[in-house]
This record gives C-alpha cells, sequence and structure tokens, in this order.
C-alpha cells in the first residue's frame, strides 16, 4: 500500500507540474487546470477512505496552498469598476477555482480532525463552509472521529445562528445597548495579512475582505462568513489566516461575558513583505527567514557549527540534510533524497537516509550526528564525508518495506525493541531514536524515545563513569530511564526515572544533560556529577491524555536549544511561542507566531547567537537576530528593536 500511494502521489505530482508548464505557454491549456485538480481530489479522498490520515492532509495541504498561491490575483475580477462590491460570496454560482478550494480545504479539515489537529480542522472546516454552497458533498459522515468533530463548527444556516446575540456594524452600537452596562468586545491584537502581488496597484476595494464574524463569551472568533471578498479565493483564504490571529476580550452585559456578532473590515498590508503584529503590546524581534533555494518538505532538526559558521537543516520527509554557510548559501550535504537503507561507510551525499529526527554537530571530532529514526540507528557523517552507522544494528528480523511509513504511531512504538546494554553500540537494538549529541569528552547520548530511555556510549579508548553508570570503550548503556513509559523520578537518580518518548537532547556548559520529554510535555535536567533529574520547563499543554497523545502526538514543546551563557531558548507550538529560560529561571517570551506558521519542530543558535527555529507548516527556518538586546518587563517586551529583517524566501 505505502508504495502505490507514493507512486500515485509520484504521478499526480508530475501530470500537476506538466500541466502548470503547458498552461504557462498556452492559453488553451488553461481548460485542462480543472481536470488534473479532480484528479488530485480523487486522490486525497480515496487516502481519507483508507484512513490514511497523515497521506491525506499532506496531499490537501499541498494542494490547498497552491490553489491559494494562484487565486489571489486579478483572473476572478468581475468588477466593472472600483465602486462596485459584488463579489462571489453574493453570487449564487462562485467559480470552478473556488470551489475547488473549498474541497480542499474541507479535505484537509477532516484529516486534521482525524489527526486531533482541532484548531487546524476548525478554520480549515469553515474555509470550507464559505466557499461550499453544498458543504455535504464531502460526506463528512463517512468519517467517525473528523464528523464527531467537525460537527461542532457547522455555520448554522438562516438568522436562527444568531438568536440571542448581539448584532451590529461595526463600530456603531445597537440602540437597545447604548447605556454602561454594556461594552462592546475589545480587540487587543490584530494581525493583517499580505497582498498578492499582483494587486498591489490595483484600488484600495481590492484590499478588504468584509467578515461576519462572533466572538463568543470568551473571546474566541467564532462563525466567521465572508460577506464580500473581491472575489478572489487566495484573499478570503488570507482573510482568515489573519482573522484566527485576532484576539478579544469578550462583550459584556451587566458585568457577564456574552456573544457578539459584528461585521468587520479585513484590510490587506500592500506595502509590506511579511505579516506585521499591530495593536499588541509586544513587538517581536528582529526576524528574517532562510532562503534555500529548495523545497524544504518537514524541517524536523537544526545543528549549528558554532566553529564553522555552518547551519545544518535536516529535512525528515526527503531524508536528506542540507548545509548552509555564513552567507545563507545552501547546499545539499547528506542523503539522496529518497528514503531507505543502502549500506555503510558511503559518501554522505549517496547514502540513503529514513526519515531521520535530529541532528548534531560534535564540534570534538568534526563529525555530524543524525538519529537516523527509520533505520533504528545513529549515524555519523565524517569530516571527509562518509557516512557509516555509530549506533545501533537496524530493525532485526523486519524487511524495511514492512516499516512503519510514520514514526509517530502506536503500530511503529510497537515495531522496535530493546537489547545490547553493556555491549557494542553497533550491535545493540535502538527503537525509534529521535534524538543525538555528543560532549566533549566523547561520550554520546541517545534519545532511545520508543525505548523510553536515554542511553550512552562512551566513544574513547578508556573505561569512564557518566552519571554513575560505568562505560567500557565502545560500550553502550542506559544512563536514565526505566524503559516503561510514564512520568516519575524527579529529584531522584535518573537511572529510576520514567520518560515518556524522549527526543531532543543537549549538553549545556557544565555538561548537564537536557532531554525534551516529549509525552510528558517537559524539559529536563540530568545534573552531570550526581545524576539527580528534575524538570525545568513545563509545556502549555498539561492536560491531555497520554491515551490522546500517543495517537495524535500532541505534544507542545517542539524543541530547544542552549545557549553559550545557559540559557534554555525553548519553542511551543501549542500557544506558537518562543520563549528563552535565563540561567536564573526566569521564562522570557520572546516570540509569537504570526499567520499560517507556529508548527515548530526545532530550536538552535547560530554562532553570533542568532536564534534559528524551524517551522513546518509553511515557512521552513526563521532567524532572530540581536534577541539579546530586548529589555523585559515581567515577561514582555519592553521597548522595540530599531530594525526588523526582511523576509527573503519566495515561499511566503
Amino acid at each position: 500500500m505505502r508504495w502505490s500511494v507514493l507512486r500515485a502521489i509520484w504521478v499526480v505530482s508530475v501530470t500537476a507540474l506538466l500541466v502548470r508548464v503547458a498552461a504557462a505557454s498556452d492559453p488553451a491549456a488553461q481548460t485542462s487546470l480543472p481536470e488534473q485538480w479532480d484528479v488530485r481530489l480523487s486522490l486525497i479522498e480515496q487516502q481519507l477512505h483508507e484512513n490514511q490520515w497523515e497521506n491525506a492532509r499532506h496531499l490537501a495541504q499541498a494542494l490547498f496552498e497552491e490553489l491559494v498561491e494562484t487565486s489571489g490575483g486579478t483572473e476572478g475580477d468581475k468588477r466593472a469598476n472600483a465602486s462596485d462590491l459584488g463579489g462571489a460570496m453574493a453570487d449564487s454560482h462562485p467559480s470552478a477555482e473556488a470551489t475547488i478550494v473549498g474541497r480542499a480545504a474541507g479535505y484537509r479539515a477532516i484529516a486534521e480532525a482525524a489527526l486531533d489537529r482541532r484548531e487546524e480542522a476548525r478554520w480549515h472546516w469553515y474555509m470550507a463552509q464559505n466557499f461550499l454552497k453544498d458543504v455535504g458533498s464531502l460526506e463528512l459522515s463517512r468519517y467517525r472521529k473528523p464528523s464527531e468533530i467537525l460537527q461542532r463548527y457547522m455555520l448554522a444556516k438562516g438568522n436562527g445562528q444568531y438568536d440571542g446575540l448581539q448584532d451590529v456594524i461595526d463600530p456603531v452600537r445597537p440602540e437597545d445597548l447604548s447605556g454602561p452596562a454594556f461594552h462592546e468586545p475589545e480587540r487587543f491584537r490584530v494581525v493583517y495579512p499580505y497582498l498578492p502581488h499582483d494587486l498591489r496597484h490595483r484600488d484600495r476595494f481590492s484590499h478588504v475582505v468584509f467578515v461576519q464574524l462572533t466572538v463568543d463569551a470568551s473571546g474566541r472568533v467564532v462563525q466567521p462568513v465572508v460577506v464580500d471578498g473581491g472575489f478572489y479565493p487566495g484573499l478570503i483564504v488570507r482573510a482568515f489566516d489573519a482573522l484566527r490571529e485576532w484576539r478579544y476580550r469578550p462583550a459584556t452585559l451587566d458585568g457577564r461575558p456574552v456573544a457578539f456578532r459584528y461585521i468587520v473590515p479585513i484590510a490587506f498590508a500592500d506595502d509590506r513583505v511579511i505579516l506585521p503584529l499591530a495593536e499588541w503590546s509586544m513587538p517581536a524581534p528582529s526576524l528574517g527567514i532562510l532562503s534555500s533555494g529548495y523545497a524544504l518538505n518537514h524541517v524536523a532538526s537544526l545543528a549549528a557549527d558554532l566553529q564553522g559558521h555552518n547551519v545544518y537543516v535536516l529535512d525528515k520527509a526527503d531524508s536528506r540534510v542540507l548545509r548552509a554557510d555564513s552567507r545563507g548559501n545552501f547546499s545539499r550535504f547528506a542523503g539522496t533524497g529518497t528514503s531507505g537503507f543502502n549500506g555503510e561507510a558511503l559518501a554522505a551525499h549517496d547514502a540513503q537516509l529514513n526519515r531521520p529526527a535530529a541532528a548534531s554537530y560534535d564540534p570534538r571530532t568534526g563529525e555530524l550526528l543524525i538519529a537516523d529514526t527509520q533505520n533504528y540507528r545513529i549515524r555519523s557523517i565524517t569530516p571527509s564525508g562518509e557516512l557509516r552507522t555509530v549506533a545501533g544494528v537496524g530493525l532485526r528480523g523486519v524487511p524495511l518495506r514492512l516499516v512503519p511509513n510514520e514514526a509517530r504511531t502506536p503500530e511503529a512504538l510497537k515495531t522496535g525493541h530493546f537489547a545490547g546494554d553493556g555491549g557494542l553500540a553497533t550491535a545493540a537494538d535502538l527503537n525509534l531514536p529521535s534524538g543525538v549529541c555528543a560532549d566533549p569528552t566523547g561520550i554520546l547520548f541517545i534519545a532511545d524515545s520508543g525505548n523510553h530511555r536515554i542511553r550512552a556510549v562512551n566513544r574513547g579508548t578508556s573505561p569512564v563513569i557518566v552519571m554513575g553508570v560505568e562505560l567500557a570503550p565502545g560500550q553502550i548503556q542506559t544512563v536514565a530511564g526505566t524503559g516503561v513509559a510514564g512520568f516519575t523520578g524527579d529529584g531522584g537518580k535518573a537511572v529510576q526515572a520514567q520518560f515518556d518518548f524522549p527526543t531532543t537532547i543537549k549538553i549545556d556548559a557544565a555538561g548537564n544533560l537536557l532531554i525534551l520529554d516529549s509525552f510528558n510535555q517537559r524539559i529536563r535536567r540530568i545534573d552531570r556529577q550526581s545524576a539527580i533529574i528534575s524538570t525545568v520547563v513545563h509545556g502549555s499543554l498539561s492536560d491531555v491524555s497520554r491515551e490522546r497523545i500517543e495517537s495524535s502526538w500532541s505534544t507542545s514543546l517542539a524543541g530547544f536549544a542552549v545557549t553559550a551563557n545557559q540559557d534554555i531558548v525553548y519553542a511551543d507550538r501549542f500557544d506558537r511561542t518562543v520563549h528563552r529560560l535565563t540561567r536564573a529561571g526566569e521564562d522570557r517570551l520572546i516570540y509569537t507566531a504570526l499567520p499560517r506558521e507556529g508548527l515548530y519542530t526545532d530550536v538552535e543558535v547560530g554562532p553570533a547567537g542568532e536564534i534559528y527555529v524551524s517551522e513546518k507548516q509553511r515557512i521552513g527556518i526563521l532567524r532572530f537576530e540581536n534577541v539579546s538586546a530586548l529589555t523585559y518587563l515581567d515577561g514582555w517586551a519592553k521597548k522595540p528593536l530599531l530594525k526588523r529583517a526582511s523576509v527573503t524566501s519566495s515561499d511566503r
């Protein structure tokens, strides 16, 4: 099944590319576009019916974003003049393009709901209902869990949807609620979407989408309905992406929060190439987006070579590693781009990786260490460019074709094994290793994620004691974790503590080991001398059962890095923020995500103290500079930086 799906995806992708090339050179070829969109929609629907949620989500996201990028311009403009505000939302016959955008959004909502990504599901379902006159054509009842979730976000029909709500066109107040007992919703955060290039010199009405929305009693935006959008599908989507970032204090009546409906214009920032923050107390630090020249699919990990001024970018989905030099120039460093395993001691360019999850640079040896997750090995790229295994024997007795395609599933957790403690590292069994780092003394640490352990390898020539555990040369041993998933042990010895799928691991300047205990939503520290473990960071997602976490990978903490002065910089994908935890224990918020951003995967600190954050959903890699120049007051930025770097990526 896996290979048939990949083959189908490849065929559809090539077909789409050929159609776009033909359409660019031959206007008559434009008529073929709906046909190729239908083919792609059918493939997504097939994946949904087979419960291949991650594949369906990936395909729907690619189609949806492609359609949005190509449907924001003037081709859909039906207006005779600037004063005519008529658009497709008032049109009973929306374009085929708009309908397909709606179906792609609907299919993505179904997949997101199945994966328990409810906020993504909610907003894509809103978009689907705005574009599709008959959203029932998506046959939601076929999908039990997604149906249960998405039914909550159905836009109510007719005037009944607003019974009991207050109605006003912003900023006019209802006549019968003009006294001090009623207070309108207070908007305290707004973002503005960027305008497509081909609309930047048009009339101002091209830059506004009017949306009727309800702010519920908790201040959350619900029930958004487009009143007028131009009508270009791309503008509607960008407006919704911005709207989901708005924050309100709810309306109150007699001191009690109440739901409130009104119409708001969403203006487009036609003189900016980035999505700005406005009407919010926290300015963003200087920010840029690295332009790789490569199509980044899923950046899972970043690794910095502080001496060589290089940053390594591990693209998990394409099973390859890119290297960016000090000038931001990218080159392919390792991996063929095809997942698999084709042997040992190969040139890194010719070697296959299998959906690796983490990378770390070892300044002592000049190696790039890679957690080759679905090859169940830790591998090293030497300074001479050779790739070889340094720990792990692979998956014994299971053909590569039967390895689960997605590591983050209950099935994948049960596939691997644990064995080898006390023996050679290259003969040990690892289970979905998803973190790796080395310390200056030659000890290699491995997050043996599926075995819920931290293991250490002595790569030196003499016996050593690491966190109370003796290691002979070449030997591997567990130094933390009992092997039973759970959370216990803070304040005690690390070998007696429980972890739940540990991933990222880093060494600080004092030699302490920091671990992202992902399912436990924590960053934990093991003291190098005493081997005592403690929690230093709690993620924002703390009330989720382990069953939900294991089935949907609902983790908040996404990655972290340690600065030279032992501050911890970490990203939280649940509340979509980046923080700096100082050595003194002060947690400082340094960045909050912009629209279509926030699905963070890793953090790294560069040679000049700059912060890199990889972001899976849309952008790729964010770069923060001069963050230390900010001054703070109660965790919030007190005054802004003087400059804000431009976005250099063409993938906006």
